[in-house]
């Protein structure tokens, strides 16, 4: 029983896997995807950076060009708290929508509540984007080209990290896929 639990978990990984060969995940990952759940705010990209670790993966040995990034950094992070606490209340109401929708079987009504959330986030998305852009514009005048190149290589995989399961559609498909797993116990 454990082999063929073992065998459709795989064969469901795959699955996931060829629909998501543009993301490097781990097998660790792809097996975890279907109990990631989403967050609209991590959907939106609101995070903050540890600026010790920028520093550190950045490799920055310059105190003066550490200061500047600190600085930058913080003031990066601090206006993305402003975000994020203005958003809190739409980001408590969305997840319980997303929640509240596994028990919804009419696909019409899904697409439009998915449509509707997606509208929620994507001006606080464009809001944290225009921020992400303008950081990177005062990076970029600090850091040497090497540099800057692994900041940003550094602030994909930051990205992706918090990226929910893809989606809003993927993140309920995962759920139907673990709970299908589950009834062949």
């Amino acid at each position: 029983m454990k082999k063929i639990l073992f065998t459709l978990i795989t064969l469901c990984s795959l699955n996931i896997l060829a629909q998501n060969s543009s993301r490097n995940l781990s097998q660790k990952d792809i097996l975890a995807m279907g109990t990631l759940k989403f967050k609209a705010s991590d959907a939106s990209g609101i995070f903050y950076y540890d600026i010790d670790n920028v520093i550190k993966k950045v490799k920055i040995k310059d105190a003066e060009k550490q200061s500047l990034i600190k600085e930058v950094l913080k003031k990066y992070n601090e206006e993305i708290k402003i975000i994020s606490q203005t958003n809190r209340q739409n980001f408590s109401d969305i997840d319980v929508v997303i929640k509240s929708m596994e028990s919804i079987k009419d696909p019409t009504t899904k697409s439009r509540i998915l449509k509707k959330v997606e509208g929620f986030i994507k001006p606080i998305k464009s809001e944290v984007e225009l921020l992400e852009n303008e950081l990177n514009l005062k990076l970029k005048n600090i850091l040497s080209e090497k540099q800057n190149k692994k900041w940003l290589k550094f602030q994909n995989k930051e990205k992706e990290k918090r990226l929910p399961a893809i989606g809003v559609k993927r993140v309920l498909r995962s759920e139907r896929q673990v709970r299908v797993e589950k009834s062949w116990n």
